[in-house]
């Protein structure tokens, strides 16, 4: 027993993207821009928060701050 293939996708049959019918199929630029620089953001921030600390880092390990960093 064969089964029917059909002869278009729905792909083909769907409305153009962006119309009422159908959601455009690509990321809005502004969210997408957002999701992408923010934890790029954190992850420097990180990275930097840490030098406000040095001295007091050094201090309680007894060496210098140039040695802790």
């Amino acid at each position: 027993m064969s089964h029917p293939t059909p002869t278009t996708s729905p792909r083909d049959t769907a409305a153009a993207p962006g119309t009422p019918d159908q959601a455009p199929y690509w990321a809005p630029a502004a969210p997408t821009i957002a999701l992408g620089t923010a934890p790029g953001v954190l992850m420097v921030g990180q990275r930097y928060t840490v030098l406000a600390l040095l001295h007091s880092m050094a201090t309680m390990l007894g060496t210098t701050p140039q040695q802790v960093t």
